[in-house]
């Protein structure tokens, strides 16, 4: 059983700061709420509230939890609580738009597709460096490089051109 349960009611409910953190925090969950395909629904255990019978899964939840540790919160029940409140008005908002036809706009398909290629642009660099980690001896010996050249490069023009041509 989902920990919340909202309606569009509950939105016009909630305060104007609130929906203020929402409007910033739209992209975050635009893309995906836009691309509601049936095979995506998190399984019952994994679901952290319900917005009109769609679920908000617990990893959606954990991902932004993990982006505000990235940032030095805490991590909290009512920082959860929080998350969940802001992911549930940005579906409600969401789902207006959608019934808007919003998401039809060329202006709207425009920022969905650029969303959407940078975050696959950002998972194949989280991929690549994964795969392909870096060492400390690589870093010296790249530093080293660099240093050295620096000192016989003459101005700054010369060290771009020099590393253009190590492209």
């Amino acid at each position: 059983m989902p920990f919340f349960q909202f309606t569009f009611k509950d939105l016009q409910m909630m305060s104007i700061k609130s929906r203020i953190l929402l409007a910033s925090a739209a992209s975050l969950f635009i893309l995906s709420a836009c691309n509601g395909k049936a095979g995506n629904a998190p399984a019952a255990g994994d679901v952290a509230a319900t917005v009109n019978g769609t679920p908000i899964s617990k990893g959606s939840v954990d991902q932004i939890v993990g982006q505000r540790l990235a940032m030095g919160q805490p991590d909290s029940p009512e920082t959860r609580k929080a998350i969940i409140n802001q992911l549930a008005m940005q579906m409600l908002v969401s789902e207006e738009a959608i019934k808007k036809n919003l998401d039809k706009t060329p202006e709207v398909v425009d920022q969905l597709n650029l969303t959407r290629q940078s975050i696959l642009a950002n998972a194949f660099v989280q991929d690549y460096t994964k795969n392909n980690p870096v060492s400390d001896d690589m870093l010296k010996a790249e530093y080293d490089k660099i240093k050295a050249h620096r000192c016989q490069v003459p101005n700054t023009r010369h060290a771009i051109s020099w590393w253009i041509r190590r492209l």
